[in-house]
């Protein structure tokens, strides 16, 4: 055995092991492959010199822990090695973690069962405890040493010595802020496995997204109201810690963006009456676009969502035709019950799943050319409502700002792309980017004034602005709760063509609709060199293929 380092197996040997087996080899010594697949076993894995053994085989090698190498199936292998005897503490599970961020009222969703109960009512404890500390006052903090006395079997000083931690937590994020790489651990289920005080912390202080690790194993963990019941408490206690738990709860309650699209607007009124047996709809508006704006409308709908693009367009194309109506609603479900989305690793109602599942296939003949979803989309989650809800509200026209940087020598390229708005830039494409080249001369003074002019639309809008910068990049992200709404890529050079060809080609720029742009003849030079760098991107084939260009994907 190599001198302070432990002997591990592997449990998987395909792409995950792969990816992760330099990481593993630099932390661990590697002295095998576990793998349930028979032909692969006794065999031995790439270069490396290791054998492959089946899982049941582990009783006669020599190891300290295994350690997970799939993140389709690792919720699985946890559940066989504990099952063949191997303790949990010699799972290491960190190379397959998930990690997201998540919108706090979702994240305590995740906490909820089946039937409703808030699993976590440590949360409320220790929230009543943030309060009463910040108030100057001793009831939640009484409550909060009791419960840890009780969970934690500790005596009084040591209860005394959890609370010092925690108030010492409580100053740090008030005044640093939540540091980012402090994620709280989950289960696959999103169950809070540690950090629930950094929770409440977080619920109190109103920051809203939390980063969390999902780990691939099962962790129950019972603290509804019954366990407060059964470890002590007196009535007035419990309806106390229960007065904190609604109070929580109630936050949680928001409200889920839901949409009437055009080719079933004429249902609308038979639509609203059936979602109304499922939820309480407690806002409803019929919104009437200007002609010409509803795929716009689609694309900002659907920007929050981690739909593909071409399906987005598939919707688009099945709903023209239809006119520019479209119901807004806003819903209230009660007990909207929360899954983890496999694509993405957050929260989706499955309430919400239920609900589009039986209006589609109730109205569905009845639409003309029915497309999958074209009758009703209701956001996934929270998050996804409050940014719909912001979106919906947003003044989309960014034209001040082209007006401010008309005296620099700059141009816009790639704005002939399948979601740009007809009308840029008196509206954007949420979720896009305006990609701008200058002069180098002038970089630094258009990074500034496009810095200033985001600074002020996003104050006036409750929006957040972030600048990423490189030598001859800058990135200025105008951002919401996290999400992008609209960013400038702004650059006085380009990978493969280099300075000369920008200044030249900002020479031959043209003025319209109030901006500078690339004339063709050098749009097609770039389109070409993106074609290069990003084979994947059809729409810049497509680009060049509308002007007799052909570009062969192998070049």
């Amino acid at each position: 055995m190599e001198a302070g380092r432990q002997r591990v197996l592997i449990f998987g040997t395909g792409n995950v092991a792969e990816k992760i087996i330099g990481q593993v080899a630099e932390k661990y010594q590697i002295v095998g492959f576990l793998d349930n697949a028979a032909e692969k076993q006794h065999q031995y894995w790439k270069s490396g010199g290791w054998k492959i053994y089946a899982p049941s085989e582990h009783c006669s090698l020599q190891f300290d822990k295994v350690v997970l190498a799939s993140t389709n199936y690792a919720a699985q292998m946890y559940t066989q090695l504990l099952g063949l005897g191997i303790k949990e503490h010699n799972i290491i599970v960190d190379f397959v973690c998930r990690r997201a961020r998540v919108y706090i009222y979702d994240f305590l969703h995740m906490q909820v069962d089946f039937y409703g109960d808030f699993n976590r009512v440590d949360i409320a404890v220790k929230y009543f405890a943030i309060e009463s500390y910040m108030a100057g006052t001793d009831e939640g903090i009484i409550l909060y040493k009791k419960m840890q006395q009780e969970r934690l079997k500790l005596t009084a000083q040591q209860a005394s010595e959890e609370w010092d931690k925690f108030q010492k937590l409580i100053e740090a994020i008030r005044q640093n802020g939540y540091e980012e790489d402090s994620c709280i651990v989950c289960d696959e289920k999103m169950r809070i496995m540690d950090g629930a005080h950094r929770v409440a912390i977080c619920l109190y202080f109103h920051i809203m997204l939390l980063p969390v690790k999902i780990t691939p194993q099962e962790y129950s963990c019972d603290y509804r109201t019954e366990w407060f019941w059964n470890h002590r408490f007196s009535v007035g206690e419990i309806k106390a810690i229960e007065h904190k738990k609604q109070k929580i709860m109630k936050l949680a309650q928001k409200e889920f963006a839901a949409f009437i699209w055009s080719p079933a607007i004429k249902f609308s009124e038979e639509i609203k009456a059936e979602i109304s047996e499922f939820a309480h709809i407690k806002k409803t508006e019929t919104k009437h676009l200007e002609e010409g704006k509803l795929p716009e409308f689609i694309r900002a709908v659907y920007s929050v969502d981690d739909i593909e693009s071409w399906k987005v367009e598939k919707k688009i194309e099945h709903m023209r035709g239809f006119g520019d109506m479209v119901e807004v609603m806003f819903l209230s479900i009660d007990n909207p019950r929360y899954r983890l989305k496999a694509s993405t690793s957050l929260p989706i109602s499955i309430k919400v799943e239920e609900i589009k599942k039986i209006i589609r296939s109730r109205f569905k003949d009845r639409v003309d050319d029915y497309f999958y979803d074209n009758i009703l989309h209701i956001a996934d989650n929270c998050y996804q409502s409050r940014l719909m809800d912001k979106i919906l509200k947003l003044p989309l026209d960014i034209s001040e700002c082209f007006e401010q940087i008309k005296d620099l020598k700059y141009a816009l390229c790639k704005l002939e792309v399948p979601y740009m708005v007809n009308d840029f830039p008196k509206s954007f494409p949420i979720h896009k980017d305006a990609d701008m080249l200058c002069k180098k001369e002038d970089y630094r003074e258009l990074s500034e004034r496009i810095k200033g002019y985001a600074y002020t639309y996003a104050s006036n809008n409750d929006l957040a602005v972030r600048t990423l910068g490189e030598n001859d990049r800058t990135k200025i992200r105008i951002e919401y709760m996290g999400f992008l709404i609209y960013q400038f890529d702004i650059s006085y050079s380009i990978e493969n063509m280099g300075e000369g060809f920008v200044n030249n080609a900002i020479d031959r720029r043209k003025l319209r609709n109030g901006i500078y742009e690339l004339s063709e003849p050098d749009e097609i030079e770039i389109r070409k060199n993106e074609c290069l760098l990003y084979p994947n991107k059809e729409h810049h084939k497509k680009y060049l293929l509308e002007r007799g260009i052909m570009i062969d994907s192998k070049e």
